[in-house]
């Protein structure tokens, strides 16, 4: 079985919510993103659960967690956590009092399993490690990304839920999920690219050496040897330190395995930002593309910590979560309230200061590894 309670085995873009219960407990991260951005992938999500007539549950921990964080992301004096409450209320959440020790799941968590055991319920969060502890000790969970994907299925879902990234920083990642095609698993004289970004990296499999390769533009390679089989789904996480050289690493697994593939290296630094273009599937003459299916690739101006890298390996569906990462408190600074008037940012709008935040490309890390000319 691929993750607790699978009952599509075809299906790997997503876990489904038809099979199990009809209430969902909704996480803190998920009440943010849904309060401060108007139409955001919080908003989507409960809106989807709601149309579904899926009961809304969240726990008073949840509550008080957002309460502080909202405080904790604005340094002056407009109040907006009474968003929180008029939130809560006008969206028929129910509020669950449970806060006992769960085994399995962190102390910090365990309101949220209590509450779903309790109701008979699964967890909506963008917390990754907690999905993957709620798997373990079979408790449904669900990120936001696969809830709005079940939702809008049959549907053509927006592009965004598939492939998304907020840009590339002193540090960063590239994630992807993919399944060759059995034509690819075979010995061909070729390479098959998953990604290209000019002036960045590209991805492909050498089908002659059966291996990854990471061609980094401004000078190195990975190579990671691997047979691919047909009827496996793959994780991939490429991952990028800059400094006066760039340490790299690229893990390859097959989801749900025991076994990882890992090379790792050091290539030239950067001299400049990417220019964000990017080719899936394809090289940029898009003459060798991938043969096999992509089922979603993400990328951020930081480095996975390793328990979000394992949970988004283990469990079908699950993808680190760059759709919410960093925007609370950006949301937070863009949201406004005069008097009964509210005013809420646009995911857009937030996103977009976020790419503004990023920290730039310098040649070196360290102070004393950068030109004095970068700070005149």
């Amino acid at each position: 079985m691929r993750y607790f309670g699978d009952c599509s085995p075809n299906l790997w873009a997503y876990r489904p919510i038809d099979s199990i219960p009809q209430k969902a407990i909704i996480d803190t991260n998920v009440l943010l993103d849904a309060i401060l951005i108007s139409d955001g992938i919080g908003t989507a999500a409960l809106s989807g659960l709601s149309q579904r007539k899926i009961a809304l549950y969240t726990t008073r921990k949840s509550i008080s967690e957002a309460r502080k964080t909202l405080c904790a992301t604005r340094d002056y004096p407009t109040n907006i956590t009474k968003l929180l409450d008029i939130f809560v209320q006008q969206s028929g959440i129910a509020v669950h009092d449970d806060d006992r020790r769960m085994l399995g799941i962190k102390d910090h968590d365990s309101h949220l399993a209590a509450a779903a055991v309790d109701l008979s319920a699964f967890v909506v969060t963008e917390d990754m490690p907690l999905l993957y502890d709620l798997d373990r000790s079979r408790i449904h969970g669900r990120s936001l990304r696969e809830t709005v994907l079940a939702c809008v299925a049959p549907n053509q879902p927006h592009q965004n839920l598939m492939i998304f990234g907020c840009g590339s920083g002193a540090d960063g990642h590239v994630f992807m999920k993919f399944m060759p095609h059995e034509d690819l698993c075979k010995k061909a004289d070729r390479s098959w690219f998953l990604l290209d970004s000019p002036g960045f990296m590209s991805i492909s499999y050498n089908g002659n050496m059966r291996s990854f390769e990471i061609n980094w533009e401004a000078g190195g390679q990975l190579i990671l040897p691997i047979e691919l089989s047909s009827e496996e789904q793959y994780a991939l996480y490429f991952n990028y330190s800059v400094g006066k050289r760039t340490n790299a690493q690229v893990r390859v697994r097959s989801v749900g395995s025991q076994i990882e593939h890992l090379a790792s290296g050091v290539l030239a630094p950067l001299q400049q930002r990417p220019n964000g273009k990017i080719t899936l599937m394809n090289s940029r003459e898009k003459n060798v593309g991938w043969k096999g299916t992509l089922q979603n690739v993400t990328f951020g101006p930081y480095i996975l910590n390793k328990k979000v890298w394992r949970a988004s390996h283990a469990l079908v569906g699950v993808a680190p979560p760059t759709l919410t990462a960093d925007l609370t408190q950006i949301a937070s600074l863009l949201t406004e309230i005069k008097g009964d008037h509210v005013r809420r940012p646009l995911w857009q709008q937030v996103v977009q200061m976020l790419n503004v935040c990023i920290p730039g490309f310098y040649p070196g890390r360290g102070r004393a590894e950068r030109p004095d000319e970068w700070f005149d």
